[in-house]
């Protein structure tokens, strides 16, 4: 199955796959190393940059387009490559924070992301029920918002001047025991006055 793709500054789709089958499990028992990162050209051709993900999430770059940011959301990671725009390459993969390390708490599952014009990643946090701001240079958390739901699956910037956070949510897996304790699980948010601009999203160029 795909899951979560987006459009690099030069046109390029990336997207990634997971595990799918007739019962999902929950993220514990997810099935692991099943998965790959891919990239779509402009003329068709299909790259496989990284094998063994479990499940690809969010990814986004910087302003100068020099670093890519990948979630692969079951080891619970967000990572650093260096890019390469022109070839449409990464390199170099490093932690930019560990989900489930002592130093970050109750973030659940990283998720689907954006980033800011300050260059600092706002990441969707599954079965925590919020949306944090990361800066990757250190990996400390330097702000967050609730939800009234656990499920936050993804966030991305947009309004007149890209100043507003549009941040979605899920049922999936949830019980009716639980759809009654938040009703609002599955509906998506704007969040206003954050004092942080996004940027328009890339399309492709096929």
């Amino acid at each position: 199955m795909l899951n979560d793709g987006k459009v690099d500054a030069s046109g390029r789709l990336w997207i990634g796959s997971c595990f799918y089958g007739k019962d999902i499990p929950e993220p514990d028992n997810w099935p692991k190393s099943q998965g790959s990162l891919y990239s779509l050209d402009a003329d068709g051709s299909v790259k496989k940059h990284i094998s063994n993900i479990s499940i690809s999430n969010g990814m986004d770059w910087t302003d100068d387009n020099n670093v890519m940011y990948y979630v692969d959301s079951i080891p619970r990671q967000v990572w650093a490559f260096d890019f390469d725009i022109t070839a449409g390459t990464i390199s170099n993969k490093r932690t930019v924070a560990d989900f489930s390390s002592t130093e970050i708490h109750d973030m659940g599952f990283p998720d689907g992301m954006a980033i800011d014009t300050e260059g600092k990643l706002w990441m969707a946090c599954f079965d925590a029920g919020k949306v944090v701001r990361i800066d990757p240079e250190t990996g400390t958390v330097i702000r967050t918002v609730k939800f009234p739901c656990e499920k936050i699956t993804s966030c991305c910037f947009g309004g007149e001047d890209f100043n507003d956070l549009y941040v979605t949510s899920s049922k999936f897996l949830m019980t009716p025991a639980q759809l009654e304790k938040t009703p609002l699980a599955g509906s998506v948010f704007k969040v206003t006055g954050l004092g942080v601009r996004g940027r328009k999203a890339n399309t492709f160029s096929g």
